[in-house]
């Protein structure tokens, strides 16, 4: 495995697995090749060709494999922070109320 950090893509070999943990939501795309895809808990594998996706939806391991030479990009889910919930909780609150005075003129 190398990783080419102009393109941020990883570059896999035949029969040589990376190990990817933790990565709930991440999505994995396929940039060139093909790539063998088993998620732990999931009833089934995915292969991916160039240029297709898979998100992880598990918290398992997951192994991602190239089938002949193969790269691959890994996007991770935006992170939320709390100032994050309370802009939403704040934003939501700030409709409520204009919605209800919008009610009450009529």
């Amino acid at each position: 495995m190398n990783i080419d950090f102009r393109t941020g893509e990883i570059c896999l070999k035949h029969n040589q697995p990376i190990r990817l943990s933790d990565a709930m939501n991440t999505k994995i795309i396929c940039t060139d090749g093909r790539i063998w895809i088993t998620e732990t808990g999931e009833a089934g594998d995915t292969v991916l060709n160039s240029g297709e996706s898979f998100r992880i939806c598990g918290k398992g391991l997951v192994l991602a494999e190239s089938l002949g030479a193969g790269k691959i990009r890994l996007v991770s889910p935006p992170r939320h922070t709390v100032w994050d919930k309370i802009h939403d909780i704040a934003l939501r609150c700030y409709n409520w109320s204009r919605n209800i005075a919008i009610l009450s003129k009529n």
